[in-house]
C-alpha cells in the first residue's frame, strides 16, 4: 500500500488527483493538506510517507520552502513539485534544491501523475542504497577533507579509512565466493608499501574480486591512471581544485556501472540455468516475441510432436497447423490475443508427425519490459494424453460405482466416510451430506456385535489390506436392521501407502429370512417324520437307503446305521 502526501489548496486539483491515484492504486493511503504548516507537522521523520507532491503557491508560503527544509535535514523522501504558475527557472531551482521531479499543471496532467509517481519511486530506490566505501589513503588532511565533504553533500556514502594496501587486503575477501562488506574501493595512488597498481593486480588477478575501484591521483599522474584502468580500475579522479565536487558522482557512476555489469553477468547465468532447466524439463516450454517468432523451444517439443525447434522457427503457425480441425479456431483465437497478461488455459488435440493423436494442455502469459512494452509470450505445453485416458477410465469407474446394485462407500485411513454411492442412500436412508464425514462403524453400529469385533475387523483390514467376505448386522437411519455381506480393501497411493479404504456391501436380509424359513420348514418336516407311526424309508436312485425314521427301524429290527448300508433289495423277501 502506497502512502502519499499531497500538499495542495485547490479543491478541484485535489479531486482530480485523488480520483486518478485511487484508480491506479485502490488501497492508496492519500493524505491531503492545504498548508505548509500542516505538511511540516506530518513530516516529522523520513519514513512517514513513500512520496510527497508539493504545489508551489500555497496560502502560508511556497512549496520550495518546505523542500529546502527537508533536504537540509537530509530527508530522502522523494518529492515531486507541480504547479500551474511555474517557469523554466522554477523547474531548475526545484531540481537543484533536491526535488526528484517536476510536473506542470497542463490539461490532463492528473492522468500522467500516477505513472510519474511510480517512475520516481523506482528511481529513488536505485539511489537510496548506502554505499560502504573502503578509502585507502594515508594523508590525514585528504582523509579529513573527503570525510567532511561526503558527510555534508553525499551522506549515503559511508567511508571506512585504512592507511595502506596491506591493511586493505587484510579486510577484503580472499576470493569472489566470500562476502565483501564494502561496495567500492577509493584508492590513492601514492601509498606507503604497496602502490595502487600492485593492489589492483592482487584484487583483480589473484583474488578476482568484482568490487569497483576508483583511483585518486595527483596532477600530472593521468598516465598512471590510464595504467590503473587497464589493470581493472573503474575510474579515476585527479586531485585538482574542487575535485571533491566530482567525487560523489564518480563513486556513484563507478558503482552503478559495475553493478550493471554484475547484474548482466547474473542475468546470463540465470538464463543459462533457465535454459538447462527448460531443456531437461518434462514439459514443453517456449518463448515467442511480439511478432510470434520463436525465441526458444525446449527439446521436449520434438518428443511431443515429432517436430524440431527449427520446424517451429520456419513455420510460426506450425502448432495451429498440426491441431485437429475441430480445435483450430480455439487455438488460432488464443494466439491472436497478444498482450493479454494471463490467458485462460486451453486444451486441444494435435496430430504428431508419426500420425498419433495427442491431447495438449496449453498455458501462456504476456512478457513486458520494465517500461511495460510488450515483448511476447512465455508458455507451457503439456502432453496430457495419458491423463485424459486415466480420466476416461475414472469416469467409467465412477459410472460403474454409481450404477452398481451393491452398496459402495469409501473412507479415509481413520474410517471417516468420504464417499457413498446412490445405493448406500437407498439402503441406509442417509444422504451424502448427512453421512460424509461420519465415522464407521459408529454411524451404522446396530449394537448386536461386541466392540471387540469391530476392533479386530479394522486391525485385520489394516494389516492384511483386504477382507474378502464378512457379515454384519447394520442399522439404517430409520432404525431398521439389515443383514449385509461385504468385502473391504485398502486404497493405496503410488508409493503403496494406504490412503483410505473401500467397502462393498450387499443387503442379504431377504436371503437370510428365506434361509430361516427353509430351516424352519425342514425342522417341522423332520419332527413329523420322526414321530410318524408308519415306517418311512428314503432312498437314492439306486435304491440305497439315505434316511429312515424310528418306526422304520422298529419294523425291520435294524438300526439306522445298519439300514444306511442296505438297499431296498435287501429287505424284500424272495418269492
Amino acid at each position: 500500500m502506497k502512502k502519499i502526501l499531497l500538499l495542495e489548496d485547490n479543491a478541484v486539483d485535489v479531486d482530480l488527483v485523488s480520483r486518478e491515484l485511487k484508480k491506479k492504486w485502490p488501497d492508496v493511503a492519500l493524505k491531503v493538506v492545504s498548508r505548509l504548516s500542516e505538511a511540516r507537522a506530518l513530516l516529522k521523520n523520513d519514513s512517514v510517507f513513500d512520496i510527497a507532491i508539493f504545489d508551489l503557491k500555497l496560502p502560508d508560503g511556497n512549496g520550495m520552502e518546505l523542500l529546502t527544509e527537508l533536504r537540509s535535514k537530509d530527508f530522502q523522501i522523494p518529492i515531486i513539485i507541480y504547479t500551474s504558475t511555474g517557469s523554466e527557472e522554477a523547474v531548475t531551482a526545484a531540481l537543484k534544491l533536491g526535488a526528484n521531479d517536476y510536473i506542470p499543471k497542463k490539461f490532463g496532467y492528473e492522468k500522467q501523475l500516477p505513472d510519474q509517481i511510480e517512475f520516481t519511486l523506482n528511481q529513488s530506490l536505485k539511489y537510496k542504497k548506502t554505499l560502504n566505501v573502503l578509502y585507502i589513503e594515508h594523508h590525514k588532511a585528504d582523509i579529513e577533507l573527503t570525510n567532511h565533504y561526503l558527510k555534508k553533500h553525499a551522506p549515503h556514502i559511508h567511508i571506512t579509512n585504512v592507511l595502506n594496501g596491506d591493511i586493505a587486503l587484510s579486510v577484503l575477501p580472499k576470493n569472489r565466493s566470500l562476502p565483501c562488506e564494502y561496495d567500492l574501493i577509493l584508492l590513492d595512488y601514492k601509498l606507503p608499501g604497496l602502490n595502487a597498481l600492485e593492489i589492483i593486480k592482487i584484487i583483480r588477478q589473484e583474488r578476482k574480486l568484482f568490487i569497483p575501484i576508483v583511483i585518486v591521483t595527483g596532477q600530472g599522474d593521468e598516465l598512471i591512471a590510464a595504467k590503473a584502468l587497464k589493470l581493472g580500475a573503474d575510474d579515476y579522479v585527479v586531485k585538482k581544485e574542487q575535485y571533491l565536487l566530482h567525487l560523489p558522482s564518480v563513486i556513484m557512476s563507478s558503482y552503478q556501472h559495475r553493478e550493471l555489469e554484475r547484474q548482466q553477468h547474473a542475468l546470463i547465468q540465470s538464463e543459462l540455468k533457465f535454459r538447462l532447466l527448460a531443456d531437461y524439463s518434462s514439459v514443453w516450454e517456449y518463448w515467442i516475441d511480439q511478432h510470434r517468432e520463436y525465441i526458444y523451444n525446449s527439446p521436449i517439443c520434438e518428443q511431443t510432436t515429432g517436430y524440431k525447434h527449427q520446424d517451429f522457427v520456419k513455420n510460426k503457425d506450425l502448432l495451429t497447423d498440426i491441431t485437429l480441425p475441430e480445435y483450430q479456431t480455439l487455438v488460432a483465437e488464443h494466439f491472436c490475443e497478444n498482450g493479454t497478461d494471463v490467458q485462460k488455459p486451453i486444451e486441444f488435440k494435435i496430430k504428431a508427425l508419426d500420425g498419433s493423436v495427442k491431447w495438449i494442455s496449453h498455458f501462456c502469459r504476456a512478457v513486458y519490459d520494465e517500461d511495460k512494452n510488450y515483448l511476447g509470450q512465455r508458455g507451457v505445453n503439456r502432453d496430457i494424453t495419458e491423463h485424459k485416458e486415466q480420466l476416461k477410465m475414472l469416469l467409467k469407474l465412477n459410472k460403474a460405482i454409481t450404477n452398481s446394485s451393491d452398496i459402495i462407500f469409501m473412507t479415509d485411513v481413520e474410517g471417516f466416510i468420504t464417499y457413498i454411492n446412490p445405493v448406500f442412500t437407498e439402503k441406509y436412508g442417509y444422504a451424502p451430506d448427512e453421512i460424509v464425514g461420519k465415522k464407521t462403524p459408529g454411524v451404522l453400529n446396530s449394537g448386536t456385535h461386541p466392540k471387540e469385533v469391530y476392533i479386530k475387523f479394522w486391525n485385520d483390514l489394516k494389516h492384511r489390506r483386504s477382507i474378502d467376505t464378512f457379515h454384519f448386522i447394520n442399522k439404517c437411519k430409520d432404525g431398521k436392521l439389515i443383514d449385509i455381506e461385504a468385502s473391504a480393501s485398502a486404497i493405496v497411493d503410488e508409493n503403496n501407502v494406504i490412503i483410505g479404504f473401500i467397502g462393498i456391501q450387499r443387503d442379504i436380509t431377504k436371503r437370510k429370512h428365506a434361509e430361516k424359513a427353509l430351516a424352519d420348514s425342514e425342522e417341522k418336516h423332520r419332527l413329523y417324520v420322526n414321530k410318524a407311526p408308519q415306517g418311512i424309508f428314503i432312498t437314492d436312485l439306486e435304491g440305497n437307503y439315505i434316511d429312515v425314521n424310528p418306526a422304520a427301524c422298529r419294523m425291520t429290527g435294524y438300526s439306522r446305521k445298519e439300514l444306511f448300508t442296505m438297499s431296498l433289495a435287501n429287505l424284500v423277501a424272495p418269492e
